[in-house]
């Protein structure tokens, strides 16, 4: 008989943010895009200092890859249009919101009191529902459950 685990899940911490990622779903993502050929620093400024703070719901979001693509400027808009180049386009790097909240194994334990220990550790770091504490039994054991 094989023996019984104890693992312990914890969300990811985001060490930028110092908040665990839950990509809460009842969050909607809003993508942020600026095509500009002129100058528009005060805009590129605050839209920087936007993206980088705690407050900004993206912080608790997770993204993955989606590939490249090409982006052409919109002429209706001038701040996005350039009449001096004929052809103006950029090749952006392209991401798709995850659709779940995932749980990492930070720990594997041989026994329950090295388990709470442990997990008491991270709770103190990134509080309590962002860790789980879970039983690993094989699969062919025999629990009873009362």
């Amino acid at each position: 008989m094989a023996a019984v685990k104890y693992q312990i899940l914890s969300r990811y911490y985001n060490t930028n943010t110092n908040n665990a990622i839950t990509n809460d779903s009842s969050n909607e993502y809003e993508k942020d895009f600026i095509f500009s050929t002129i100058d528009v620093s005060d805009q590129i400024t605050d839209e920087i200092i936007k993206g980088n703070s705690p407050e900004n719901i993206k912080t608790d979001m997770l993204f993955s890859y989606a590939g490249t693509r090409i982006v052409y400027p919109d002429k209706d808009k001038q701040q996005y249009y350039c009449p001096n180049l004929k052809y103006p386009y950029m090749i952006i790097d392209t991401y798709k919101r995850v659709s779940f909240s995932p749980w990492f194994v930070v720990h594997t334990c041989g026994s329950l009191e090295s388990a709470l220990e442990k997990a008491k550790m991270i709770v103190n770091h990134i509080g309590i529902n962002n860790v789980k504490l879970i039983k690993v039994v094989p699969f062919d054991q025999k629990i009873k459950i009362n």
